[in-house]
């Protein structure tokens, strides 16, 4: 008997920290970006309050730039569709440090919009978390 509730223990200690493992995992993805008007990021299940978005932008392309701005949106996904949170305006090249508070856990993706002067807004690593 105490064999099988040792065992039993140590399956469900075993069982919690993995849980723990993949809680934590989920609240973190790294993805490129490369985008020339809109573009809309896959929906991403997020743990934490806060929401946080990091990455150093850039150009690509010959175009003639009409703006050298770019938004970034956060919606979250919900029953009836998205609940827009806000929208954060960035240079093209630069590192941006954003974020959105008290959001809280749950299905997110973010949305980005420039002009469509055929140029790119490019990224080899953007990091989105929440803390």
């Amino acid at each position: 008997m105490k064999k099988r509730f040792f065992v039993m223990l140590v399956v469900l200690v075993l069982a919690s920290f993995c849980f723990s493992i993949t809680a934590y995992a989920a609240s973190s993805y790294t993805s490129t970006l490369a985008f020339q008007g809109e573009h809309t990021g896959p929906t991403r299940e997020y743990t934490g309050t806060d929401m946080r978005w990091r990455g150093t932008t850039y150009t690509r392309g010959q175009a003639a730039i009409m703006s050298n701005y770019f938004d970034v949106s956060l919606y979250r996904k919900n029953i009836i569709g998205s609940s827009y949170i806000g929208t954060v305006t960035c240079n093209r090249t630069g590192s941006h440090n954003l974020s959105w508070s008290n959001v809280g856990s749950g299905k997110y993706y973010f949305y980005y919009v420039k002009a469509r002067d055929g140029a790119d807004v490019v990224s080899d690593a953007i990091t989105m978390s929440m803390s």
